[in-house]
């Protein structure tokens, strides 16, 4: 990692750190939420800044507004004097989208925020956004992609019988220990919940 040159290494400068995930499935699955704040807090320290909040969202990266960002930016809004460093782990902990990338900065920056990250280098000079921007890009497709994979997935288990929804009350997912599923179904069938299922029967 680069230290700052904007002068944050001569004084503690105030900072914030924005994590996100997609999905609650990442949260119970995984450690994303943890790892990110970790990653943040160590580019802090090494750059001499002082975190005093961490906003997080579970929420897919094309949406502009988000219970977290949204807190976020009316955090900065209340002390804008104050011009918070605003660290986040990777480019696509923004947003998974062009437009909302480009609007969500503009907020941060409007708001009085600095956007800045271990992973890539933002500047305010347009002639020198090409990089980020290529990056951002490349994040929409991949989530565009992603999407595409998960609907033909669904739709391939959808054709071997299996139910590929929310499971229903009364219902819960469990791993496939015969693996028979597992082809089609990411491992998981549904199977009764109990006492529900009896009390709905």
């Amino acid at each position: 990692m680069t230290p700052l040159s904007n002068g944050a290494q001569s004084g503690l400068r105030k900072a914030v750190i924005y994590v996100r995930i997609s999905s609650s499935k990442q949260l119970s699955a995984g450690d994303g939420l943890r790892s990110q704040t970790s990653a943040c807090r160590d580019f802090a320290r090494y750059n001499n800044l002082d975190v005093v909040h961490v906003f997080s969202d579970v929420m897919s990266g094309k949406h502009a507004s988000r219970p977290g960002m949204d807190s976020m930016l009316e955090f900065l809004r209340r002390d804008k004097a104050s011009c918070y460093a605003v660290i986040i782990d990777d480019i696509s902990r923004l947003a998974r989208d062009v437009v909302t990338h480009l609007a969500l900065r503009a907020e941060i920056l409007a708001a009085g925020g600095e956007l800045i990250s271990p992973s890539i280098a933002f500047t305010d000079d347009p002639t020198a956004q090409l990089p980020e921007k290529i990056m951002a890009v490349v994040r929409e497709q991949e989530r565009i992609d992603n999407a595409a994979r998960s609907k033909s997935r669904s739709i391939a288990r959808l054709k071997a019988g299996y139910y590929v929804f929310q499971a229903p009350t009364g219902y819960r997912y469990v791993k496939d220990k015969s693996g028979n599923a597992g082809r089609v179904l990411g491992g998981k069938v549904l199977i009764r919940d109990e006492p529900a299922a009896t009390i709905i029967a």
